[in-house]
């Protein structure tokens, strides 16, 4: 399965921290009671009657005759094929205790190691339902903490969309200045009410109280006795008329939604494709398991039979200690195999989770007896990288950073015009007169400019020059990544192509195995080989069955990256990424200004 490594920027390494706890963990699958206990017929498997036939004739014909494997390593079922393994007692290490006496220092006191949580590895019954790749994928895409994590960047954008907006919340402003002391004795009081405008600028109302006695060159404190009512609005006239900081906050937030939608499904695709190799993987390794088992039944059974003819004289000595030499190599073989079938299960637990979201150990039992159809082998590669071109996330994220880029330069753009802002108000002062002039009585109008024009200009001017820089930058990675992306599509179908064809070469090959394995038993039945020639045919065909195995292993990885190289997901029914969410609307109308273009230069 290592010939598989995914396509890079789809499937990059995941390194998963692992940590210790106090607490019992879930014991390895397939443990050697397991192995033990299990019963070796097969009821269903095909292949079986075979081995029984030989079997038979081993009985009848010579004592010291072999059956063959007996299994067809394609269609096993291991919790059938499970037999007594003398010596396999060291597969299963115990788990470590530790006495608190232990723990103690020559100085008399004891030091406990920090307690680390992890979460809870649930083993699975071990009479579950057969787990099937769709159940994977469902597990992976609804449970996995990756996917949780870049699902919730939406919530997280929005977040900062709602905050982005609050720079137009209205305001309500109050005042009250007292002088209660001195030549000049006033008391003033007001309220107000601002709210910022989609078009920039700001309007406000106001009421304001002006009453005692004021300095003469502050006349317009002073109020008539019911008050003074006023409204007004300044409006940029240059700068910060089409675009704005705080309308360019709302518009970049706003695209920071739109880019969590891609980057979710980045991760799903992710997901899927590592689950879906850790999931053949750990097929594959069941299954090689089961025709390791088998090895070494066949060779268990040989040995009370070989040392019987050689008590009574008809086999030499050498014999049984070769026999006893296999058996020792099949126990090695048998051992390896498992710790491959547990390490597969351990990383497959990562992405088959519970209901809990807790990962889960599959037993021998879960997995399924045959591989499914193998999916077709001719692929149109043009097509394909059309798909790839559409459908990748990775090209959208780029295209929504390039917008963020573009308004940032539209607002670096408008910081070079001058600043200029017409402003007016009217008031109203109402109830009796303060002053004998009467000149707070009258209906005011005010109207105004005000502007600066900055003359250097170097911060809009470097700031623009900067961001320009980065949009070239934006559009060769875009064409670097549409490159890596077809060039990924080739490699998926490259590997997928000499996928089917290994599958088919090891097909043959096992089939070759199969008939030198009938024709070394019936030249071992008739003493014209000897039993170190018989293993080598045992050994050819057995190989050869996992040949066929890691290939149709092979040909599914295969496939599930030529899909997730053209960006579709592995799941029929997937959850639908929306484009659009209610939050994103939210600005629409501070944004409905912003010019869809550059602003000239």
């Amino acid at each position: 399965m290592n010939s598989l490594v995914g396509v890079n920027a789809i499937v990059p390494p995941v390194a998963v921290a692992e940590a210790r706890t106090d607490e019992p963990t879930a014991t390895p699958v397939a443990s050697d009671a397991m192995i033990a206990n299990t019963p070796t017929d097969a009821p269903g498997n095909p292949e079986f009657g075979l081995a029984s036939h030989l079997e038979s004739q081993f009985d009848a014909a010579n004592p010291l005759s072999a059956n063959p494997l007996g299994l067809d390593p394609l269609n096993v079922n291991p919790a059938t094929v499970s037999p007594q393994t003398p010596g396999l007692e060291a597969v299963a290490t115990p788990q470590e205790t530790v006495d608190r006496d232990d723990l103690e220092e020559s100085s008399g006191e004891m030091t406990l190691p920090s307690p680390v949580i992890i979460p809870e590895i649930v083993p699975a019954k071990v009479a579950a339902k057969t787990v099937t790749i769709e159940d994977v994928l469902i597990s992976a895409t609804e449970s996995f903490p990756a996917i949780r994590e870049a699902s919730l960047l939406r919530s997280l954008a929005i977040g900062n969309q709602i905050s982005a907006l609050g720079e137009f919340d209205d305001k309500i402003e109050a005042f009250t200045i007292n002088q209660p002391l001195g030549f000049y004795e006033n008391y003033r009081h007001g309220v107000g009410w601002k709210k910022p405008l989609t078009l920039g600028g700001t309007g406000y109302l106001g009421y304001q109280l002006g009453d005692g006695s004021f300095e003469p060159w502050f006349g317009e404190r002073e109020t008539n006795e019911g008050g003074e009512f006023k409204a007004g609005f300044d409006i940029p006239l240059f700068q910060n008329r089409a675009i704005d900081p705080r309308r360019t906050a709302v518009r970049l937030a706003s695209l920071d939604v739109q880019r969590a939608n891609p980057e979710l499904f980045q991760q799903v695709l992710m997901t899927q494709f590592e689950a879906t190799d850790a999931y053949w993987t750990w097929v594959a390794a069941s299954k090689q398991y089961a025709i390791a088992m088998e090895l070494m039944r066949l060779a268990e059974v040989r040995v009370d039979q070989i040392e019987k003819q050689i008590q009574a004289g008809d086999l030499a000595r050498i014999v049984g200690i070769d026999n006893r030499r296999l058996l020792a190599l099949r126990r090695e073989k048998l051992i390896e195999a498992k710790q491959k079938h547990d390490s597969s299960a351990i990383k497959l637990s990562l992405y088959y989770r519970d209901s809990l979201g807790r990962p889960l150990l599959l037993t021998l039992d879960s997995q399924p007896k045959d591989f499914p159809p193998l999916p077709a082998a001719s692929i149109d590669v043009g097509a394909e990288i059309v798909r790839a071109l559409t459908n990748r996330p990775e090209l959208e994220i780029l295209g929504v950073i390039e917008e963020q880029i573009r308004a940032e330069l539209r607002l670096a753009i408008n910081q070079r015009m001058p600043e200029v802002s017409f402003g007016t108000e009217i008031s109203q002062d109402v109830g009796g007169l303060t002053s004998s002039k009467g000149d707070k009585q009258p209906f005011k109008l005010e109207a105004g400019l005000i502007g600066s024009v900055p003359v250097q200009r170097r911060k809009a001017i470097g700031k623009a020059q900067s961001l320009r820089a980065k949009l070239g930058q934006i559009d060769a990675k875009r064409q670097l990544t549409s490159d890596k992306i077809s060039n990924e599509v080739r490699q998926a179908m490259t590997i997928y192509d000499a996928a089917h064809l290994r599958l088919e070469q090891s097909q043959i090959t096992k089939d070759l195995a199969s008939q030198t394995l009938a024709a070394g038993e019936t030249s071992f039945a008739a003493g014209d080989i000897d039993i170190l020639l018989l293993n080598i045919y045992e050994q050819a065909f057995a190989d050869a069955g996992i040949q066929v195995i890691n290939a149709q292993a092979d040909v599914f990885t295969a496939e599930a990256m030529l899909i997730i190289a053209t960006g579709r997901s592995l799941l029929q029914n997937d959850f639908s990424v929306q484009s659009q969410d209610t939050a994103e609307t939210i600005g629409d109308e501070v944004l409905q200004t912003e010019p869809a273009a550059d602003a000239p230069n």
